[in-house]
């Protein structure tokens, strides 16, 4: 009789354990189906173009909360991406572009007949650009690392190539700054600004 009482503990003692997998079974499916769901919906929004862009005004923005880029492939087939940061002030207290960065390869992102993809995945956080034409294929990563101001550019080519960088400083002219009447560049700026100091402890 004893022994016949512990055989039923250990039977209902596995049912509920093989019931208790099973719940874990289901909650895991469950969350498995949750998670491709939500993927697939967020995939639905990705930004998607299929031809270069003329200027920075056709560019993708992409940044961590503080190192930002707005990224681009202009006609002629150079990657191209504005670089900003969020303690980039300026004298007249705009946040400033630091400069643009042009990337060059030996075979161009972008020429008449290449098949032309351009994404932002906003699962990933990364801009994937790719081309490809009969003789050459390449294939772009771009993103911003969300720990440090690190700008990651990984390119890939079917065959071997050079790729030109180079930093363009675009801000060399004079441009007229909100609420004065004159033109300045950041230099002019400052030498106003330090001229007005040097007056103000002159009169005290």
């Amino acid at each position: 009789m004893k022994q016949y009482k512990e055989l039923r503990a250990m039977r209902k003692t596995t049912s509920i354990i093989i019931a208790a997998l099973h719940c874990l079974t289901c909650l895991s499916c469950g969350t498995e189906k949750a998670e491709t769901k939500n993927q697939d919906t967020l995939e639905r929004y990705n930004v998607v173009w299929t031809t270069p862009s003329k200027d920075q005004n056709g560019s993708m923005p992409i940044g961590n909360g503080d190192l930002a880029a707005n990224v681009w492939v202009e006609p002629g087939g150079d990657l191209v991406f504005y670089l900003s940061k969020s303690d980039a002030w300026g004298g007249g207290q705009q946040n400033l572009k630091l400069g643009r960065i042009r990337i060059r390869l030996e075979e161009p992102l972008f020429r008449e007949g290449t098949v032309f993809k351009q994404e932002l995945d906003l699962e990933s956080g990364c801009i994937s650009i790719t081309s490809m034409n009969r003789e050459h294929q390449n294939s772009v990563l771009f993103w911003i690392d969300a720990m440090q101001a690190v700008v990651n550019v990984e390119i890939k080519g079917s065959k071997k190539f050079r790729a030109e960088v180079a930093l363009e400083m675009w801000r060399t002219q004079g441009a007229r700054l909100y609420g004065e009447g004159r033109w300045h560049t950041a230099l002019d700026r400052l030498k106003d600004l330090q001229g007005q100091r040097a007056m103000a402890t002159q009169k005290s």
